[in-house]
């Protein structure tokens, strides 16, 4: 069975399946279409199967409902499969109130499991005796009477069941206070590999031996309500400050080793963004700011660094040529000067020559960065080199002569008198406390 841009909705059925049923082997595929407000008296009250395998891509089960399990999905005997896409309010009486699964395989890739509930266990996700795999996925939201709000992983310790979770969030379910967004029991809870995953509470989840020390746990994650955020299918997006951001597999590559291109939504959400993969099915699509050479969301002294190393170079690398003129020179180091020093100084001027610590002042602490690596190849601007020829030198003194106790933040001086005052007291108290050892420090570095 092919569904495309389909809708299966509003039916009723006295036995298994209120929406889609199918008995014995083969597929149901699902391609952006929608399963929703089906009834079973039995079990799967979206989608039925006994042996065929499910695959849904760019597709919705929701607000379906059955008396037994599998309010949304119920397969007894055949693999589950969901790329991009979301099971949400489904319910059911018996275990998985939005999938449940006896013995097949279970995969999630950027999908969302959220707002499903059962009076049983396993509120989003409930399996027995299977494998479970989930990636780039959202797991939100659910609730069970049972235990294992958001997934209830069960085996009799026959072997071969295991749980992987990467780059994902399981955060905000419900149960009856055993395990609220994760319950593994039996040899489930022997076989467990979290990397890089938000779990919001680990009370019950029996995570100790398959958690990597790159989980983000016991956390809010932040996230806005199941909406339409773009794409065929409803997510929850990140909001700001939230821990998920940029807190994947720092090595992912969007379209490589099998990280999707593009988060849930698809095309025009770019997987990896930012600098770094998002943990979750919702990826914040961040803006790259022209002075964020090394794409780690800010405009530290990291990018000044690399524009100096690459203009000393002389190799005209396209990347850090910020005033798009096909070379990368001096140009290029003031460009980055004014757009860092308009993002990160109170003032929004550029940073001054000489700032070797860009804190927003020209003075001593910066004179003592370039005097440590003076007559040196060192090439970064961190170390006095403001001249990006490749070596901290009297040139580079003279640059941060001509504007020592300058003060490139001018915000930080107020309108009011008072405080005017105070700030030319405290640059006069610097200029009296580094006076001796300014000098001796010159004049022992020019000699």
């Amino acid at each position: 069975m092919t569904l495309t841009n389909s809708t299966v909705s509003g039916n009723t059925s006295s036995d298994n399946g209120g929406g889609i049923r199918k008995n014995g082997s083969g597929t149901i595929i699902l391609t952006n279409s929608t399963v929703s407000g089906n009834t079973s008296t039995v079990r799967g009250g979206g989608i039925y199967t006994n042996f065929s395998v499910v695959t849904l891509m760019g597709s919705t089960i929701s607000g379906n409902t059955s008396t037994a399990p599998g309010g949304g999905i119920y397969s007894r005997s055949g693999a589950v499969t969901l790329t991009n896409s979301t099971v949400s309010r489904n319910t059911s009486s018996g275990d998985g109130g939005g999938i449940s699964s006896r013995t097949a395989a279970v995969a999630l890739t950027n999908s969302t499991v959220s707002g499903n509930s059962t009076t049983d266990d396993g509120g989003g996700i409930h399996t027995y005796r299977t494998i479970v795999m989930i990636a780039n996925s959202t797991i939100t939201g659910n609730t069970a009477g049972g235990v294992g709000g958001g997934i209830g992983l069960f085996a009799n310790n026959v072997g071969g069941e295991s749980l992987t979770v990467r780059n994902s969030i399981i955060a905000g379910n419900s149960d009856n206070g055993t395990a609220p967004d994760l319950k593994a029991v039996g040899e489930m809870a022997n076989s467990q590999t979290v990397e890089f995953s938000l779990i919001g509470n680990t009370t019950g989840a029996n995570l100790d031996a398959g958690m990597s020390d790159n989980n983000i746990v016991n956390v809010d994650p932040l996230l806005g309500d199941r909406a339409d955020n773009g794409g065929p299918t409803q997510t929850h997006a990140l909001l700001p400050g939230s821990p998920a951001v940029n807190a994947g597999d720092p090595n992912a590559v969007a379209g490589q080793n099998g990280v999707p291109a593009t988060d849930q939504r698809g095309a025009g959400f770019v997987r990896v963004s930012g600098g770094r993969l998002d943990m979750g099915s919702f990826e914040s699509q961040q803006t790259q700011l022209a002075c964020d050479v090394d794409s780690d969301v800010d405009c530290d002294v990291d990018d000044i660094d690399l524009i100096v190393m690459e203009i000393s170079a002389g190799t005209n690398n396209i990347t850090f040529d910020l005033t798009g003129d096909g070379n990368v020179d001096l140009a290029d180091r003031n460009r980055w000067l004014a757009e860092a020093g308009a993002l990160n100084l109170a003032s929004g001027n550029a940073y001054l020559l000489g700032d070797a610590n860009l804190d927003g002042f020209v003075d001593v602490s910066d004179f003592n960065l370039w005097n440590s690596n003076n007559l040196t190849s060192t090439g970064k601007w961190s170390q006095g080199d403001f001249n990006a020829d490749g070596f901290t030198d009297v040139s580079d003194f003279n640059i941060w002569n001509s504007n020592n106790f300058t003060n490139s933040d001018s915000s930080m001086r107020s309108s009011s008198v008072s405080t005017t005052v105070e700030l030319e007291g405290e640059k006069k108290d610097r200029r009296d406390e580094a006076r001796t050892s300014l000098i001796d420090g010159i004049f022992a570095a020019l000699d």
